[in-house]
């Protein structure tokens, strides 16, 4: 074990200890070198108890530190686990969710629908024509491109719908909406429908403009609120039918 703080020479020094005193036979200075002896003694002591008290204040300190960090990401996690069990339960919506419902089109007009991720429309710009840009001017190559994002969990509202086919709008505007349809690949998913596929690149209408996606936009799928789908209440009645002569 190696003592801390302790410096013989400097101790020595500071005490006036030398051989000359040792080797003297008078008893008036073997007293006093009794009293050097004691004093050096105790000067070791307490250095040696007030290293190992340094000692043991830094294991406590970083044995309260260790604790604090535990408590601190318990905690954190305890938040996250609140926030999302207390938050709306999102589900793809799919052809089966809207049979099970029995949701004719004007009900699905009530219906809020968000997408599942990030939806990015691209179209080049024809710097020869003078157009109205609704989007984001960015250079690839030497060209123009107008880029248009609608970032997740974007809301969402049914404009039109027919067998299967949903026309959904993330933004004001007549033609700012995107056509979604079941897609067999994902359960039934609603994903977003294009055209005139080549080398994973797809066409989209949108505000009267073809734009470009690529795979991972097509399979954006759109999602509902599971508990305010379960609130449309549908009031449906069967008729009985009517006898001959009977009113």
């Amino acid at each position: 074990m190696v003592l801390v703080g302790l410096d013989a020479h400097n101790i020595s020094q500071k005490y006036n200890l030398s051989a000359n005193l040792w080797n003297s036979g008078s008893k008036g200075k073997g007293k006093g070198i009794q009293c050097e002896c004691d004093l050096l003694i105790s000067h070791c002591c307490s250095t040696l108890h007030t290293s190992l008290v340094g000692t043991k204040l830094v294991l406590v300190n970083q044995t309260l530190l260790s604790i604090m960090k535990t408590i601190l990401t318990t905690a954190i996690a305890f938040c996250i686990f609140l926030i999302t069990s207390c938050g709306p339960k999102m589900v793809p919506f799919t052809g089966d969710m809207e049979r099970e419902t029995g949701l004719n089109k004007e009900q699905l007009k009530k219906v809020q629908f968000y997408n599942s991720g990030p939806i990015f429309l691209i179209r080049e710009i024809n710097n020869n024509t003078t157009e109205i840009i609704r989007g984001e001017i960015k250079m690839k190559d030497g060209k123009q491109l107008e880029q248009i994002v609608i970032p997740p969990n974007t809301r969402g509202v049914v404009i039109n719908s027919n067998s299967e086919r949903l026309g959904i709008s993330f933004e004001s505007g007549t033609d700012r909406y995107l056509v979604f349809g079941q897609n067999q690949h994902q359960s039934n998913a609603y994903t977003i429908l294009a055209k005139d596929w080549k080398n994973n690149i797809g066409t989209v209408q949108y505000d009267g403009r073809d734009f470009r996606i690529n795979t991972e936009t097509a399979n954006i799928h759109l999602m509902v609120n599971v508990k305010r789908l379960k609130s449309l209440k549908v009031h449906s009645r069967t008729a009985k039918g009517r006898s001959v002569g009977k009113h």
